[in-house]
């Protein structure tokens, strides 16, 4: 019955909660099997030693797969379940695009620290509740202590789903979502920071081990 649902509120929100998991938890596991079954060393050779050029390649395949996955949840699904699309869909999408980038890394950052997938896994499965708790979408954060209002913000799924909301159910043009979009670009350049800073240690620690195991020992 639509007239006595809110479907078209809480749907979207669904897909986007859905898109984010699926790929926080498949990257996640991908990096973290890396450092389970020892390969790093090849992922960081194959990029010519280069940090950047390793976080890259293996981002951007998941860039892209996620990408073609919003198009399909926000025109298939969208129809699928009679929800109006009131906003842009390019605008939408280029915004997706780097909330996709700041999840990628943010999905890197966190899985470096596990060595092996299946903790990885049980960690980021746990992880759906919370974040879409913090996003505001379920309540104002407002509402929230002040110290889950310092957490939430760093979330790049709270300025995201605020974009999202205004732009996909309410019809919003770039000017209205600006502030909530400049939120999002600086929690993205500071992921992509902390990951490239992490990786470099990470790798760094795999070439001392590397020289460790190659160099003589004198007796």
């Amino acid at each position: 019955n639509p007239n006595t649902t809110y479907g078209d509120f809480l749907i979207p929100a669904l897909l986007v909660l859905i898109l984010q998991q699926t790929l926080f938890m498949g990257l996640g596991e991908s990096v973290a099997k890396g450092t389970e079954g020892n390969t790093l060393r090849e992922w960081y050779s194959y990029a010519n030693n280069s940090t950047t050029a390793a976080i890259a390649g293996k981002g951007l395949f998941y860039l892209l797969t996620f990408s073609c996955y919003s198009i399909f949840f926000f025109i298939v699904h969208f129809k699928l379940f009679n929800i109006n699309f009131t906003g842009n869909y390019f605008l939408l999408f280029m915004i997706t695009m780097i909330f996709l980038i700041a999840m990628i890394s943010l999905a890197i950052f966190i899985s470096s620290f596990f060595n092996r997938k299946i903790l990885a896994l049980q960690v980021i499965s746990f992880t759906s509740y919370p974040i879409f708790f913090l996003t505001g979408y379920a309540w104002q954060i407002f509402s929230m202590p002040k110290i889950i209002q310092w957490i939430s913000s760093l979330v790049p799924g709270t300025p995201y789903f605020d974009i999202y909301t205004r732009i996909a159910i309410m019809g919003a043009d770039l000017s209205e979502v600006l502030p909530a979009l400049v939120h999002l670009i600086v929690l993205t350049i500071f992921l992509l920071v902390i990951t490239t800073i992490r990786m470099k240690r990470v790798f760094h620690s795999l070439n001392i081990n590397t020289e460790n195991k190659n160099t003589p020992v004198n007796i």
